[in-house]
């Protein structure tokens, strides 16, 4: 091997071996406002939180690389998602951020979009999202990891305002009064 030919090679090296580190934004996902109760014809939005714990990153584009399949059952029954793709993002080392992903508009599979849906508990298990951050800067395709649990909500009459216990005290009181005239009336003849 001839001379220049071996210092190029090991100036290739040192480009290659001893280059600085591209900065890696470590990015997490987990579901935030689970367990709300909503009427028959709500449109319900899941919301989650994404947390870098990595490099800080600007001008990132949330990707949904896949969302479901949706298994049978009462979700898959009731309810058509729509993801919801947010502006460009920017986190730092330790930020998060709040964000809508995905509408479920009630769309029962016997009826027509927007009627109202079964009562019952719907549950969106985290493990059928699957997001990615194309970030612009550093540039890179960096993957989310989901953590934490499924987003559940529930339909059905606890959604609706308690009806009182008890008779309101008008009515109870014109109740009274009807008895005591009766009894008044029945006495004189």
């Amino acid at each position: 091997m001839s001379l220049p030919r071996f210092i190029g090679l090991l100036m290739a090296a040192c480009v290659i071996f001893v280059a600085p580190a591209k900065a890696v934004p470590v990015l997490s996902l987990e579901f935030i406002d689970s367990g709300q109760t909503f009427a028959a014809t709500d449109v319900v939005i899941t919301s989650g939180r994404i947390t870098n714990s990595g490099d800080p990153f600007s001008d990132g584009i949330l990707l949904f690389t896949n969302v479901g399949p949706l298994p049978p059952g009462p979700l898959f029954d009731n309810y058509v998602f729509t993801p919801i793709i947010p502006g460009l993002v920017t986190l730092g080392t330790g930020e998060s951020l709040d964000l809508p992903l995905l509408q479920w508009d009630p769309w029962p599979i016997t009826g027509n979009f927007g009627d109202p849906v079964a009562d019952g508990t719907y549950t969106f298990p985290l493990a059928l999202i699957t997001l990615d951050m194309l970030v612009i800067s550093p540039f890179g395709f960096h993957p989310i990891t989901n953590i934490g649990g499924d987003f559940v909500w529930m339909v059905g009459a606890a959604s609706e305002p308690p009806g009182d216990e008890l008779p309101a005290p008008a009515p109870l009181a014109l109740i009274l009064v009807g008895l005591a005239a009766l009894r008044f009336i029945r006495r004189r003849i």
